[in-house]
């Protein structure tokens, strides 16, 4: 099978190495605002509606924040979350709630998130060298 100079199969979406947003110093999220765990907690009510077990606003935000194997139990969520949040969400994690754009693009790509829209708003940020 084919692949980009990253290693990636070609015609697939895939986030870029972390070496690449790494390279991007200006990826510092604001400091949380202060309704940002109200805010996390709707966006988990929302896009993870249909979920069992589904993780508070709270908690979530604090997995998000941290390395994707820090806390396992929150990776159905935060998976469920990546995988339907909207462009404009992602940016009330990032600069609302304090969330860091590379943590973002480990958590996709720890959780093997494809998603066009998804992949295409975290890249945007990426150094653009390999």
């Amino acid at each position: 099978m084919p692949v980009t100079p990253c290693g990636a199969p070609l015609g697939q979406w895939w986030v870029a190495p972390a070496a690449r947003f790494a390279a991007n110093p200006r990826l510092s999220p604001p400091p949380p605002e202060p309704g940002a765990e109200a805010l996390a907690d709707a966006m988990v009510r929302r896009h993870c509606a249909g979920m069992n077990g589904r993780l508070s606003g709270r908690r979530a935000l604090t997995a998000l924040q941290e390395a994707p194997a820090a806390d396992p139990d929150a990776a159905p969520t935060i998976r469920w979350l990546l995988g339907s949040a909207s462009i404009p969400d992602l940016h009330r994690l990032v600069w609302r709630c304090g969330v860091p754009i590379p943590r973002l693009a480990d958590h996709a790509r720890a959780h093997g998130m494809g998603r066009r829209p998804l992949v295409r708003w975290l890249n945007q940020f990426a150094a653009p060298d390999c």
